[in-house]
């Protein structure tokens, strides 16, 4: 169980905007591009403060020791899941 998690404010937003564009290429870089990446790293890492997958997952794998199944997607991975939907 992963208790209660704090997530982005504006979550829903780019859930919708993502929902509302589905056929629409998104960029690396774009505000809701930003806030996936947000999202992953907290879904794996509750207290972070960091806003890239990137750096979440070098925090995790270098400092916190953490099992490679709990450390966050890579920019690219998030990127290639976000086209698979088109």
């Amino acid at each position: 169980m992963l208790g209660r998690v704090e997530l982005p404010s504006d979550i829903t937003e780019t859930f919708v905007f993502l929902r509302d564009q589905l056929f629409e290429p998104l960029e690396k870089g774009s505000p809701q591009f930003e806030m996936l990446e947000r999202f992953a790293v907290v879904i794996c890492r509750k207290s972070s403060s960091l806003t890239s997958v990137n750096d979440a997952r070098r925090e995790l794998f270098t400092k916190q020791n953490r099992m490679l199944e709990y450390i966050p997607p890579t920019q690219e991975g998030i990127s290639g899941f976000i086209h698979q939907k088109s």
